[in-house]
């Protein structure tokens, strides 16, 4: 690896250069490690609080600040030892036969010589559970690097036992993302889209199966526009579901949007979703009990339309791609896990394009309209569980971060996106919307349907992406929020952005959600979300929330409503929340 990029992710423990470690300790102090003030290598300021030394040899020329009893070997270079975890167990039970053979003292010169591990000079054997895989689980492979670097420790180096040394690696390329597509209630189109976003317009109309449900208005905004006849033959068309034809639509405009051509095994695919082809299934269902049972009457190709990985794998077949295809299904947090994966494949060499986005299938048939004879189940079941709006004005139906705030509309489409490696980029000259520098994914684990009530891990996981872009809070311009305007989600993700969001800042910041304009469409909230920021970027303006007319007090942030704001965003956060406790964010920065 490269002289600044610490291979932490997969490491147990460091190789750090002793000289560097009188700069740690000034820089961070001391602290009390099992009843005894050690140096600061014990990285308790780096988030490293569970470490526990087996073994401790200081080098000379720390002795006398340490206050430690002299090694009897002074000629180690090495702190820590970088071991791979596939090989842990085995390195840490070689060091304690060692050690019980020559004594604790004589433990590094012992493994000096040691044919297994020939590199290592002091050794700080730390337990299997290493607080340095929690560290970098915590803030990111790059944010660990740049904390690293930051005090002074660059020269951190893996040492895999038993194979060599790792040979260096280029540093890190940023991922700029070059196409966007886009399939909404607001238009098919990325320049409609953000033009009617811009103008305030609320996609909300009466659902077209009831009016009204238990004395309660209905509501739903759907891709009223779509035609899958733009964008497919009958082929394709009669063997997907909705939401694949939603995100072959997206796809195509994006590729036209990037001007690319694809290396077929160095281009990644990577879709989200949520109940993938659940209509089609709820509509077989239908059409065999509507039939008396007779099997005949379902769809021959029901078996592939329902299928989540659908819209992945018609991406993949359309432009003949062998690189990774993968369906994230993380509920709604699914836009920013695809784009975080396939940011991952290609940071990590598998690829050097991917296709990421996500998609959700409307309930309808395309155009919103609806099948006269086939009513399905799942729209009921949102409203039954509590989640839809009962406002009877639809431009009050989705009203995030309002005190008035009452429940979700459903939505639909897709937001596609093609992302490269810089240099891929910029070698082809391609145009650049912005770069996506950070990501983390968490697990929220408190109700099925409803995060942490304080927002604890929804705090969290913003902090986890700033700490991937090895950035601080109060460099972030912008936040698109989840807000899914209900009372429960946007009560936890006002106290998260307070956490996080407030101090350290001259002026409150700008907070906006997309889900006013087009209603929650799911696993694509996220990616409309992005598209949209992005495209306010190149404008220096913001978009505002639409719907949205009495902020809840409890915002500590500016909630951006009426109208667009003027605004220069360099550093954008997106957030995505999920059902079952997936909470993801991204940081995306221009170009």
């Amino acid at each position: 690896m490269g002289q600044d990029d610490v291979g932490l992710d997969r490491a147990q423990a460091l190789v750090i250069e002793p000289h560097r470690l009188e700069g740690v300790t000034r820089e961070v102090g001391d602290h009390d490690v099992g009843g005894r003030h050690q140096p600061a290598y014990h990285f308790f300021a780096l988030g490293l609080h569970r470490v526990q030394c087996e073994a401790l040899l200081v080098p000379p020329a720390l002795e006398e600040e340490a206050a430690l009893p002299a090694p009897p070997h002074r000629r180690h270079e090495a702190i820590l030892t970088a071991v791979d975890p596939l090989h842990t167990d085995h390195f840490r039970s070689e060091v304690r036969e060692q050690r019980r053979a020559v004594g604790s003292g004589d433990v590094a010169a012992k493994i000096e010589d040691s044919d297994s591990v020939e590199h290592a000079r002091h050794v700080c054997l730390l337990p299997v559970d290493a607080a340095i895989v929690a560290f970098t689980r915590a803030t990111g492979r790059r944010g660990a690097r740049r904390t690293l670097a930051r005090i002074g420790l660059p020269q951190a180096t893996w040492l895999c036992w038993p194979e060599p040394a790792r040979p260096p690696e280029a540093p890190m390329e940023r991922i700029a993302i070059t196409g966007m597509g886009i399939v909404s209630s607001l238009g098919c189109e990325i320049e409609e889209y953000y033009r009617r976003v811009m103008a305030g317009e609320i996609a909300v109309r009466p659902a077209p199966w009831a009016a009204e449900f238990e004395g309660r208005k209905m509501w739903w905004s759907a891709a009223e526009q779509f035609d899958p006849r733009d964008w497919m033959g009958p082929k394709v068309e009669a063997g997907s579901d909705l939401f694949a034809q939603f995100a072959l639509a997206a796809t195509h405009q994006a590729v036209q949007d990037a001007q690319i051509e694809f290396d077929p095994e160095r281009t990644a695919v990577v879709h989200g979703t949520s109940i993938g082809g659940g209509r089609s299934m709820m509509l077989a269902q239908h059409q065999l009990e509507a039939a008396d049972g007779n099997g005949s009457a379902i769809d021959k190709k029901m078996p592939i339309q329902i299928m989540p990985n659908m819209a992945a794998a018609q991406t993949a077949i359309h432009y003949d791609l062998h690189g990774p295809s993968m369906t994230v299904t993380t509920a709604c947090a699914s836009s920013a896990d695809a784009l975080g994966l396939a940011a991952r494949y290609i940071e990590h060499g598998d690829a050097d394009v991917a296709i990421a986005g996500a998609t959700e299938g409307g309930l309808s048939l395309p155009g919103g309209t609806p099948d006269e004879a086939f009513v399905p189940a799942l729209f009921y079941g949102y409203n039954l569980y509590g989640m839809e709006s009962p406002s009877p004005d639809p431009h009050r139906a989705m009203i995030p971060f309002d005190v008035e705030r009452s429940g979700i509309v459903m939505g639909e489409g897709s937001g596609v996106f093609i992302l490269e490696r810089e240099s891929h980029a910029r070698a082809r000259g391609a145009q650049i919307y912005g770069f996506l520098v950070g990501y983390a994914s968490i697990a929220d684990a408190s109700h099925p349907s409803s995060p942490e009530p304080n927002g604890k891990w929804e705090s969290r996981v913003m902090e986890k992406a700033l700490a991937d872009a090895g950035i601080e809070a109060p460099q972030v311009d912008a936040l698109v929020a989840h807000a899914t305007g209900t009372p429960k989600g946007d009560t936890a993700e006002i106290q998260a952005i307070n956490r996080v969001h407030v101090d350290g800042r001259e002026k409150p910041l700008p907070v906006s959600s997309i889900k006013g304009h087009v209603g929650h469409s799911g696993a694509a909230s996220g990616a409309m979300a992005v598209i949209a920021g992005l495209m306010g970027m190149r404008e220096n303006r913001f978009f505002h929330t639409a719907g949205t007319k009495k902020v809840d007090p409890a915002c500590e942030f500016d909630v951006v409503i009426e109208k667009p704001r003027e605004l220069e965003v360099n550093t954008l956060q997106v957030n995505s929340f999920g059902f079952g406790g997936q909470d993801a964010s991204v940081i995306l920065t221009r170009n």
